[in-house]
């Protein structure tokens, strides 16, 4: 007698009603099973945790309704993924729609998972709440620039405000790092601190063909940003960028710019 494969099997259990994640498991990791789930309806009695795990696993964070997102029952069911390999793809898209801090309270888990290539370091930092202890995990520029544009949102009011929890020390590391790839920087640029936004405007205006000017019109918040530093003198603490366009072509050293003290 022959048997249908487990994901198929637990794929046919989801679409009966069985609402239990850890039987329906094994559909979860594999993408086409888990996309039925995440378009079938009523795959689950509401709120349809399945179906909300089988969109983020096949990249679909949209789909979750506000009622989904809000769910303890789901929280709970994400943080049981957390340090599997199904749990790197669920973690990647639950950041995009997260309340801010929801997994702060498995910040030692999801630190963890990080140092066993279980989870991308910006989706762990960018769902704990903004410290030292978990901004240490954020070493590459593009990291950084994402999980910025995420804690931003912890005071909407108050966008550069994700800074004040840093210590100095840790907030310029950070800082160095992302200064070092402009177009990086340009991604978050109303939410930086203001010096950092001076030092990037400078690189912005000087330089002759930068590549991140489209980003001029990504966020009104960029233009109103870019505007307010329109006539300030010189870049960070007085380092300039190196960019005269109008003397000498910049070499590639000279496209960086120079970090913000």
């Amino acid at each position: 007698m022959r048997f249908p494969p487990p994901a198929l099997a637990t794929t046919l259990h989801a679409l009966y009603g069985d609402p239990d994640v850890r039987v329906v498991a094994p559909a979860l990791c594999n993408q086409n099973d888990a996309r039925i789930l995440a378009l079938a309806p009523n795959v689950a009695p509401p709120p349809p945790i399945v179906g909300a795990l089988g969109a983020l696993v096949n990249t679909l964070p949209d789909l979750l309704t506000s009622v989904a997102i809000e769910s303890p029952a789901l929280h709970a069911a994400i943080a049981s993924w957390i340090g599997t390999d199904a749990g790197v793809a669920i973690l990647g898209e639950w950041v995009k729609v997260a309340p801010i801090g929801q997994e702060a309270s498995h910040a030692a888990t999801l630190v963890n998972a990080v140092r066993c290539t279980l989870c991308e370091p910006w989706a762990a930092v960018a769902l704990i709440v903004p410290s030292d202890a978990s901004a240490t995990l954020l070493r590459e520029t593009w990291n950084i620039a994402r999980v910025v544009r995420r804690w931003r949102q912890t005071t909407c009011d108050h966008p550069t405000a994700w800074a004040v929890e840093l210590t100095p020390a840790e907030r310029d590391r950070m800082m160095n790092t992302r200064s070092n790839v402009p177009a990086a920087a340009a991604f978050c640029l109303p939410w930086l601190p203001e010096k950092c936004a001076r030092c990037l405007r400078r690189c912005i205006t000087r330089h002759p063909h930068p590549p991140w000017r489209h980003t001029r019109s990504a966020h009104p918040t960029c233009a109103t940003r870019r505007s307010q530093y329109a006539d300030a003198p010189g870049g960070c603490n007085g380092h300039g960028c190196g960019m005269d366009g109008g003397r000498a072509a910049p070499t590639r050293q000279s496209q960086k710019c120079h970090p913000c003290r």
